[in-house]
């Protein structure tokens, strides 16, 4: 059985969840927010063959196993908001790991490219892999 203890770290989860995540409908959101869309980089944490096949409009590639080593193209200044593959995949869970670690705020945009695709939203092809403009 669940004891109130359960119920209050349940609880505490979830808030600390929602802080750091972000489902399709925010993030189109967020991208249309004239008022916000400069104020985050969204970063594909994927190889670059997936980012190239189709990403998130706006998106760089930092490829997660690239991504310490290339801290240094990422603004501090700016919210940043990682993506890989899927609701399973772990690597964009990496790179936040990895910039929190290094003093950044990162956002997962929960269930990758293939949630935002199942939300109908747009993607793009080809593209500067990691180029920030």
């Amino acid at each position: 059985m669940f004891t109130s203890e359960d119920i209050r770290l349940s609880e505490k989860h979830f808030e600390e969840k929602l802080k750091i995540t972000l489902g399709p409908v925010e993030m189109k959101e967020l991208m249309e927010d004239p008022k916000q869309k400069n104020q985050f980089v969204l970063i594909d944490v994927r190889n670059p063959e997936g980012y190239q096949k189709e990403h998130v409009p706006g998106a760089i590639n930092i490829p997660e196993a690239e991504l310490e080593k290339r801290l240094g193209e990422i603004p501090k200044d700016k919210e940043i908001i990682v993506y890989c593959w899927t609701l399973v995949c772990h690597l964009a869970a990496h790179a936040g790991l990895t910039l929190a670690k290094h003093g950044y705020f990162a956002r997962e945009l929960e269930g990758g490219i293939e949630q935002w695709k199942a939300y109908e939203m747009p993607v793009a092809s080809g593209g500067m892999a990691g180029m920030l403009s």
